[in-house]
Parts: structure tokens; C-alpha cells; sequence
């Protein structure tokens, strides 16, 4: 009897029952709950990258629907354009009148728009085509005026996605010893401040910062077109003295510094006393004006 009852307490002290398991402990209802969402949040944040993803892909992938680079066969492109030029060779004999007190000069985005396309389409040796090296990078380009802004946006077959890139840049006259935008008064003398807003690739918004580092890089590559672009338009003499102070003040824009408005036009010291921008929108009668960039000159 007494060997049986210590077998059958030696048994009981080895089972399932005793001290250590036959095998793996379960998980407590607890840690079954971290696991869980833990298991939840992983695959939340990798959806929401993926819908990240594919929205910043659609919106790469989408052409603006404003963007419309004007072709030198549509009806009445040409007729702008000639409009266009116009309008800046009587700015050049304006300016250079020394009877011409205040000019107050106007382009229209259509005029604008229309030269651009003379100068990437057009072959002859009638209107100052762009450089190779800025074609090759640089295709459509096309300008929007809105209220106190600039959008500029072209193609590129470098560019990512629909190929279409926009850049927007506030235009404001500041006086100088002060800081809010406006006329000049007579005697002060203004400063000019060109602000890059935005940057877009597509309809996808990236940060300004992307985009000035490349544009610093580029910028030496303008100057032979801006140089051309002057020299039709106001003259050798005048081109070798403004091709350096445009390209500064382009310079200056990408850094955001102001820059003065004052410059030497062929021994006539002049001033732009205010520069604006205006979309296209409908006068007190009813009469739709078009978009357009003013500015207001005068002798110094």
C-alpha cells in the first residue's frame, strides 16, 4: 500500500499540473491586444503611405488645365505677337524721348504669350528665337497674369510625369524706407521685390528650394537670349550695359532680396515707379479686360 501511494504522488508531481510546463506558455489577453495593434498600425501607416504615393503621382501625372501654350497656327497669334512688339519698341522711343515725362507702359498675357511662341517656334530671323541649349531644356513656355502674380510654366522632357512644370512669382514696388508695396512716392526711390510663391510639377507642389538651386545654375545660360531678346529690341549699345542688370535682378529674385528700380537707358537715367499685375476680370460696364502686367516709368 505504501509503495502504491508514493508512485501515485510522484506522478502527480510530474504532470501537467506541476511546476513547468510540457510546452510553450500562451500569451495573456493583454499581450494579445498590443499584437494586435500593433499588427493594425503597421498596416494603416503602410496604406497611408500608399495613398500618399498615388495621389502625389496623379497630381505629377496631371496637366494643368490653364496651361495653354499658344501655336504660331493658331488665328491670330501672329497678330499678337506683332502687337507685342510693338509695344516694346514704342517703350524704347519712349524712353528715349527726353520730352517724355511719365510712361505708363502695358503687355497683355496674349501679347506675351504670342511672342514667346514666335521666339520657340519661329525659325526666320524676324523675331529673336531662344538659344538651343534653352530649347532643348525648355519647351511651350506660357505666362499667366493674375492679381499680383506671375505664373510661368513650361514643358520639359526632363521633368517627371505630364513633362509640365509652373512656377509663381509675386511682383510688388516697395518705397525704400518702406516695406509696404505700392506707388512710389516722386522724390523717394522705389525698390523692386520679385518673390517665387510656389513651385509645381504637374499639380504636385514641391518646395521653393528644389526649384532655386537649379535655376541659379541655369541662369548663366539665359544670357545670350536676353542679350538677343535687347539688342532687337533697344539696340547693341544698350544690350551689353542691361544684360548684366537683368541678370541680377533675376539673381536677386531667387534669393528673395530686393532690387533697385532705377537704370541707364542710352544716357537717360530712369526709374519704374510701379509695377503690377492684373488677371483677367470685367470693368464697372461689363467689358472683359484682359490679364496684364503695367508698369509706370519716369526720368530721374
Amino acid at each position: 500500500m505504501a509503495e502504491k501511494r508514493v508512485s501515485h504522488i510522484h506522478q502527480d508531481t510530474t504532470g501537467p499540473r506541476g511546476g513547468a510546463p510540457n510546452g510553450p506558455a500562451s500569451p495573456t489577453p493583454a499581450r494579445r491586444s498590443r499584437l494586435k495593434w500593433l499588427l493594425w498600425i503597421l498596416l494603416g501607416g503602410s496604406a497611408g503611405i500608399l495613398i500618399i504615393l498615388i495621389v502625389a503621382y496623379l497630381l505629377l501625372d496631371n496637366r494643368p488645365s490653364w496651361y495653354q501654350p499658344l501655336r504660331l497656327t493658331q488665328p491670330g497669334v501672329m497678330h499678337l505677337a506683332d502687337q507685342a512688339q510693338h509695344r516694346l519698341l514704342n517703350l524704347r522711343n519712349e524712353a528715349q524721348n527726353p520730352r517724355s515725362g511719365v510712361i505708363t507702359w502695358t503687355i497683355t498675357q496674349g501679347q506675351v504669350n504670342a511672342l514667346l511662341a514666335t521666339a520657340f517656334q519661329h525659325t526666320g530671323a524676324r523675331t529673336p528665337g531662344a538659344q538651343p541649349r534653352v530649347k532643348r531644356a525648355v519647351r511651350d513656355p506660357f505666362v499667366r497674369f493674375t492679381n499680383g502674380h506671375v505664373t510661368v510654366a513650361a514643358s520639359s522632357p526632363q521633368a517627371p510625369g505630364s513633362g509640365v512644370f509652373s512656377i509663381t512669382i509675386s511682383v510688388q514696388t516697395l518705397a525704400r524706407n518702406n516695406v509696404s508695396p505700392g506707388t512710389a512716392a516722386p522724390g523717394a526711390q522705389p525698390i523692386g521685390r520679385i518673390a517665387i510663391n510656389s513651385f509645381r510639377l504637374g499639380t504636385l507642389p514641391l518646395p521653393t528650394s528644389f526649384l532655386t538651386n537649379r535655376l541659379q545654375a541655369f541662369l548663366p545660360s539665359l544670357a545670350p537670349s536676353i542679350h538677343r531678346m535687347v539688342d532687337n529690341y533697344a539696340g547693341p549699345q544698350y544690350a551689353n550695359s542691361a544684360t548684366p542688370q537683368i541678370l541680377s535682378v533675376l539673381a536677386s529674385a531667387l534669393r528673395g532680396k530686393p532690387f533697385p528700380m532705377a537704370f541707364q537707358f542710352n544716357r537717360r537715367r530712369m526709374v519704374i515707379r510701379r509695377m503690377s499685375v492684373q488677371g483677367r476680370h470685367k470693368n464697372r460696364s461689363g467689358v472683359t479686360t484682359p490679364a496684364a502686367f503695367t508698369v509706370v516709368f519716369s526720368p530721374i
